[in-house]
């Protein structure tokens, strides 16, 4: 009796994802009888039969024609996702389905646990004899079976796995993947891609050149597209080999080395193919080991969770041959992956190969797991054309997909003629001189007035010798007299420095001294015997141009210390008649002012309002944060578009007022994140329509724009397209295009960008860059990581200078408190990393829900635990009564309180 050697593999739950198949279209006059026993007496002579064989045979040659092919995509993902009964000892199953009298489909289905890739083709060429009448001698021997040898661990196993995993690597950022999923089954996307035989013979040859197996170099491409594709320099990959010692053995020999990968900037790809091979020869001496016991002595998570990135070599699965019968393999395989990505390369013979490549849905879309698949191919094809090249040199595709990625990093392009602000608001005022422009309960300013007002400034100004690109701070009281100084000062062509009055006096002193005004306005002086007519270039001390400095606004310093943007009539003008273009007002439209002056939000609220004709309704002096008058106002003043930052609408979701909101119709959000159950829960009590918008100060208040209309889950919301004339690029450290759906950095360029910093020549060489693409342009840099989708859309990943890492895992925070907050005791929730002596860990900051009861943390604790992985769950909690903010509305880190670490 000749004995196979059974896998040392643990048992999987009878899951769909425990599953693995083929489908063959089978054209000929197939005798089904026949397959049947040659299934049969494969299954027999390996012991491996029940009393009933696993065997089904359907017809569809009643259905119709125009039904028949849905009817089998359906019976064929019935199959996949049936579940194996632990119990059966038949370690596959298979059904034959009648489609027509010359065509039937074959469908066989694996347990993953009891069957390796090798099985197909000892499968395929046993009842491929027994179907033809070949007999073999050596096919008459009775197989059976070893009890597996279990995996050890020993010192020299924990001494490498110590250097090879402290500290843990990080994760990266799979295109399209999520960290919060819904446990279960997960539908699976498969594509295929051939390689050209030219790039198999390149392979082979330089395989032989660098002193590698192929498998080592084709491994190494593969990391350097997930460096490329996720801007991750230091990661752990799954590398599956087979350790099969008889090639007649039946059953999954499939071993896993866990292998880090480490890439930087200045990184060729042969110094990558090194590396790899030298990673790969350390982890096969020891890859008896038990790894999760190994990170469980070494106290730290086992890494590549739950990504499970995984890359394997393995021979063709070879079609069955039945004499007289043609069969063609069939996409039709769902729901079978076991890890959310795999990457595998089949060789057939010594000329072709392809790249498979499987996902979860919910992880990946399909378009982005075929994108990455062709990235792979060209990267690989690039890599071996020079493999002295740096990795971050390497082209990730095409032309044509250059040209394709290079029109969707803009939105509508329209002929603008440059303008300035104030000839904006000129022209509404003569088009509407008696609406009010400004109002509340106790204010009533038409356009006619607040027009009379700031042209008696402006004529002040300009008598005071201040004109074009003099700089003027205002700090005086009062949304209407801020308003006026505003219009005032570039009614005289000089630039206005916004100064809250409830800044700091430190923070008021830095402001000043940086940005050096030729003026202070503390006060609205008597401007009774002044003009009131509109100043023009004759009046003012020199002429204005659309090219002359409009305002100094300082950056929050939430990135660094605060920046004094320099931004032109021109950009601003731009961007308001832009944002009329695609947000327009109407006249009755009702726009409350809710953003501290010192915040650039602040231009869309009083700019956007006064250029479209519309009203500004104007709180009192002191409601920054005071949220439950700034809801009563919207009710009491029938505000029909409230602008605010998420930490801001976050907590009016508390408030019982918001189901007032009766005339809301628009909601625009941004400088911050949004996270979708935020976005959700709005839907739940107001009926207006709500967009997250995307701008650092330097582009010019809002460069992109999402327009949500269905449910987001436990995602942090896009931050969408291109606004009108605006230029994102999503790029890599070269200033290369990435793909669609990787992670690079965005880059605005456009009219609407900021000149650059106050005083800070150096930061502006640094940030405001030439523009590859347009002859001329400039770009900004923002400094956040980004990834386009494939439908277009952007989504913020993070800062490229401040992420956040648990383990040397990447966390996006917005998807934990996501999870957090669907806990019924919960209203509304922060997660931020804090550092405790035993490392960093996620901190919870909780508002409770009204009318719940105290919370018990234990058991947010073990909610958030059954939704997320366990490296995503938060450890440490602090109840609060409200998140604070600060004057910009942003969340207020500072103020938080210490949270308590749960004992765990």
């Amino acid at each position: 009796m000749t004995t196979s050697i059974s896998p040392r593999r643990h048992a999987r739950p009878a899951t769909a994802t425990a599953n693995t198949g083929v489908v063959y279209r089978l054209t000929g006059p197939i005798d089904a009888t026949k397959v049947r026993e040659a299934f049969a007496a494969f299954l027999d002579r390996r012991s491996m039969r029940d009393s009933e064989l696993p065997w089904a045979q359907t017809s569809l040659s009643d259905v119709s024609e125009g039904s028949r092919e849905r009817r089998l995509q359906v019976l064929v993902r019935r199959e996949f996702a049936r579940p194996f009964d632990a119990r059966s000892t038949a370690p596959l199953r298979a059904q034959l389905i009648d489609t027509d009298p010359a065509t039937a489909v074959l469908v066989v289905v694996a347990r993953r646990d009891r069957w390796d890739d090798a099985c197909w083709n000892l499968l395929f060429a046993e009842i491929g004899e027994h179907y033809n009448g070949v007999r073999r001698a050596d096919r008459t021997t009775i197989l059976g079976y070893l009890a597996p040898p279990a995996d050890r661990l020993d010192d020299a196993d924990i001494a490498h796995w110590r250097t090879a995993l402290v500290p843990p690597p990080g994760q990266p950022a799979l295109p399209g993947e999520r960290a919060f999923r819904a446990p279960g089954p997960h539908r699976s996307h498969r594509c295929v891609q051939a390689l050209p035989p030219e790039l198999v013979d390149r392979v082979r040859a330089a395989a032989r050149e660098l002193a590698v197996p192929s498998s080592t170099l084709l491994l190494a491409a593969y990391d350097s597209l997930i460096y490329r594709y996720t801007a991750t320099t230091d990661f752990a990959v799954t590398l599956l080999t087979d350790a099969r010692s008889d090639s007649s053995a039946i059953g999954n020999f499939d071993r896993s080395l866990l292998l880090r990968s480490t890439i930087g900037p200045t990184d060729s790809f042969a110094d990558v193919v090194a590396r790899t091979d030298r990673f790969r020869t350390a982890a096969a001496a020891h890859q008896h080991a038990d790894i999760d016991r190994a990170t469980a002595e070494l106290g730290i998570a086992r890494p590549a969770r739950p990504g499970g990135l995984s890359f394997r070599t393995r021979p063709r699965v070879a079609d069955p041959e039945f004499a007289g019968v043609d069969a063609t393999r069939l996409p039709l395989v769902e729901s079978t992956a076991d890890l959310p990505v795999n990457f595998t390369v089949e060789f057939d013979d010594a000329t072709n190969a392809v790249v498979e490549a499987e996902c979860w849905t919910g992880v990946l879309e399909p378009t982005a797991l075929e994108q990455l698949t062709a990235a792979y191919v060209h990267l690989l094809t690039e890599a071996l054309t020079d493999p002295t090249t740096p990795v971050d040199d390497l082209e990730l595709f095409g032309p044509l997909t250059r040209d394709a990625l290079v029109d969707a990093s803009h939105g509508v392009l329209a002929d603008t003629p440059p303008n300035t602000l104030i000839a904006m608001i000129e022209a509404q005022v003569a088009a509407t001189p008696d609406h009010v422009a400004l109002g509340s309960d106790d204010i009533q300013i038409t356009y006619r007035e607040l027009n009379r007002r700031s042209n008696q400034l402006a004529h002040s100004l300009i008598r005071d010798g201040i004109g074009t690109e003099d700089v003027v701070a205002i700090r005086v009281a009062g949304l209407a007299d801020v308003v006026t100084a505003m219009l005032g000062i570039l009614k005289a062509g000089a630039a206005y420095l916004p100064i809250d009055p409830d800044y700091p006096a430190h923070h008021v002193d830095y402001l000043l001294a940086d940005a050096r005004p030729v003026s202070v306005l503390d006060e609205l002086p008597d401007l009774s015997d002044l003009p009131d007519t509109d100043p023009t270039d004759h009046d003012r001390i020199r002429p204005l141009r659309p090219a002359n400095l409009a305002y100094v606004i300082y950056s929050s310093g939430s990135t660094g210390i605060p920046k004094g943007v320099l931004v032109s009539h021109e950009a601003i003008a731009e961007h308001m008649a832009g944002l009329r273009e695609e947000f327009a007002l109407a006249a009755d439209d009702r726009l409350l002012q809710t953003s501290s002056i010192g915040f650039d939000a602040s231009l869309l609220e009083i700019f956007h309002t006064l250029a479209g004709g519309a009203q500004l309704i104007v709180p009192k002096a002191d409601a920054a944060r005071d949220y439950p008058y700034i809801a009563e106002l919207i009710v009491a003043q029938r505000a029909t578009v409230v602008h605010m930052v998420p930490s801001m609408l976050r907590t009016f979701l508390l408030l019982s007022k918001v189901n007032q909101w009766l005339t809301v119709r628009h909601i625009p959000v941004g400088g911050e994140p949004l996270p979708g159950e935020v976005a959700d829960r709005l839907a739940t009590v107001c009926d207006a329509a709500l967009s997250n918008n995307y701008g650092p100060t330097e582009a010019i208040v809002s460069a992109t724009r999402f327009a949500i209309d269905d449910a987001q889950g436990a995602r942090t919301v896009p931050i969408g397209k291109p606004n009108r004339n605006v230029y994102l690029y999503v790029l890599d450290r070269g200033l290369r295009l990435v793909p669609d759906n990787a992670v690079g950095e965005i880059y605005l360029g456009g009219n609407q960008i900021a000149r650059g910093y106050a005083n800070l020549a150096g930061l502006t060489a640094v940030r405001f860059v030439a523009d590859p693409f347009v002859t001329g342009g400039l770009l900004f840099r923002s400094g956040d990581l980004a990834r386009r989708r494939s439908d277009g859309n952007i989504e913020f990943v993070g800062r490229a200078d401040t992420e956040v890492t648990i383990d040397g895992v990447r966390v996006e925070l917005g998807e934990v408190e996501s999870a957090v907050a669907t806990h019924p005791a919960v209203a509304q929730c922060v997660v931020l990393p804090t550092e405790t002596e035993e490392g960093r860990i996620l901190a919870a900051y909780l508002v409770g829900q009204s009318g719940y009861g105290p919370i018990d943390l234990a058991a947010v604790h073990r909610h958030v635990a059954l939704l997320l992985p366990e490296y995503l769950a938060p450890t440490a909690f602090a109840v609060i009564d409200e998140i604070p903010v600060t004057a910009h509305g942003k969340l207020d880190r500072l103020a938080l309180p210490t949270p308590q670490v749960l004992n765990r």
